[in-house]
């Protein structure tokens, strides 16, 4: 399997496809973007299908829909949801991940490197 949910990562994402009234076909889909103050940036969205070209998984019976060329950028890699009292969020683990970026937003591999000048809130 390429990604793997956490419980609350499930429940999270449940509860926000419900709300969204997408539709059966419902999921999110997951990429890989460049930028981000460590090379690469994760990027998700609640969609009401997949496209086309999607890879399409299950996980704690929550559709994920991930393109074609970031598949290998997200193999092992664990979406959590944690709730804290300064912040609340999904946390990707990615076991390919050399070093993340400070804001766990961003991270790289050997094969990336951050643009220089690149910044975290510039995503």
């Amino acid at each position: 399997m390429c990604i793997q949910l956490t419980e609350p990562a499930v429940l999270r994402l449940r509860s926000l496809l419900r709300s969204q009234n997408l539709g059966p076909s419902a999921g999110v889909r997951i990429r890989i973007d460049d930028g981000g103050c460590a090379g690469l940036s994760y990027d998700m969205k609640l969609v009401a299908q997949a496209e086309p070209e999607d890879r399409g998984f299950e996980s704690g019976g929550v559709a994920l829909f991930v393109e074609p060329a970031s598949l290998a950028s997200l193999r092992g890699v664990q979406l959590d949801f944690v709730e804290g009292v300064m912040e609340s969020g999904f946390r990707f683990s990615n076991p390919s991940a050399t070093s993340t970026c400070g804001c766990g937003k961003s991270f790289s591999t050997t094969e990336t490197c951050a643009p220089e000048g690149a910044s975290c809130h510039g995503n």
